[in-house]
Formats: structure tokens, C-alpha cells, sequence
């Protein structure tokens, strides 16, 4: 449970269930240089009505001021409840549908599409990129190395989301090759 009060709002009876939104402002000051379609959601689900002060809290006068003064009011934690909230929604996937690491929902078809659609851009983590003629290889956030799938080619070029949210284009060059293995210049992007 958590106690708190809003600036300009009460809650009220019959308020039991709705949401107690709480703003991220680490969130907004770490993002604020980023384009807006890349910055993380900075309203947060931090609590859930449970109760307040009585029947008398949300009363007004005739210019809309609450007559009593504002009461703490008591809400679930959220955060207590993330791992079973988490839990049940991948449960709960929906068909046609994939669940961001964030708990949004995006189309199947959105995957892997070279476009951010997920808040957190977990819809273009480990996918795989057909390069040239080569096998398929897979890259992702964490990952900084290719795989030998490679070897044995001059050069290629690929696309990847950077943990900044950006995509980058890195062509690639042989520098050394032998019997297994091929090095590649400029493997870190």
C-alpha cells in the first residue's frame, strides 16, 4: 500500500479500482534529446485506488474548490505486483500479436519491419537479417559480434537498432582470413 494526495485532485467514493498515475520525471530528463517518437511513456501505473478519507472529501463549492482539505488517500503499490503482473500478461498473449518487453502489445506483422513500434524497441531485438547470399545471421542490442556465418566474404552491409533507439548501417571488410575464420574490421557499432 501507498498513501498519498494529489495537487488539484481528490479521491472520491466510488473512485476504488481506477489508476494513480505517477510521472517519471528521470525518464522525461534522460530523454528530453531524443525525437519525441523515441522517448519512453513518462506517466507510469504507480498505484490503484483502494480507499480515502470518507464521503465528504470530494465536495465542492460553487467555484469548483473542495470545501475539506485535501486527505492522503491509500493505494495498491504497483511496483509490488510487476513480476505477477508481467507474468499473467505473457500468459495472455494474443494471437497476432507481440508483447514488447514494456508490456505493449504490437501487430505480428510489425516485427522485425526495421521500424520502432514498441515504446522500447524490444520488436526489433534478435531478429535475424538475411545478408547477400551468406546464411542468415542474428544481431541484437547486446550483441556487438557476428558469427562465422560470414567467412569467406569481402564485405557486407547491415542494419541494427543501437541502444540509443537509432538505427545504424555498418558495411563490414575482411582483414584477415584463415583456415575457419574471417576477421572483420569495424565489428562494434
Amino acid at each position: 500500500m501507498l498513501c498519498a494526495k494529489g495537487l488539484r485532485s481528490n479521491v472520491c467514493t466510488g473512485d476504488s479500482g481506477y489508476p494513480a498515475i505517477c510521472r517519471d520525471e528521470d525518464a522525461y530528463q534522460t530523454s528530453i534529446h531524443l525525437p519525441a517518437a523515441y522517448r519512453p511513456s513518462y506517466d507510469l501505473l504507480c498505484g490503484i485506488v483502494s480507499w480515502s478519507g470518507g464521503d465528504g472529501d470530494c465536495e465542492v463549492d460553487e467555484n469548483g474548490t473542495l470545501k475539506s482539505p485535501r486527505k492522503p488517500a491509500v493505494f495498491t503499490k504497483v511496483s509490488y505486483f510487476s513480476a505477477w503482473i508481467y507474468y499473467n500478461l505473457q500468459k495472455l498473449q494474443l494471437e497476432s500479436y507481440f508483447l514488447c518487453d514494456n508490456l505493449q502489445y504490437v501487430k505480428q506483422s510489425e516485427v522485425c519491419d526495421f521500424n520502432r513500434d514498441c515504446s522500447d524497441g524490444s520488436d526489433e531485438f534478435n531478429c535475424t537479417i538475411v545478408v547477400s547470399s551468406t546464411p542468415s545471421i542474428r544481431t541484437s542490442v547486446a550483441s556487438s559480434s557476428i558469427s562465422d556465418d560470414l567467412s569467406g566474404l569481402e564485405s557486407f552491409t547491415f542494419t541494427t537498432d543501437a541502444a540509443n533507439g537509432s538505427w545504424w548501417t555498418s558495411t563490414f571488410t575482411s582483414t584477415e582470413r584463415s583456415s575457419n575464420n574471417t576477421t572483420y574490421s569495424n565489428l562494434i557499432i
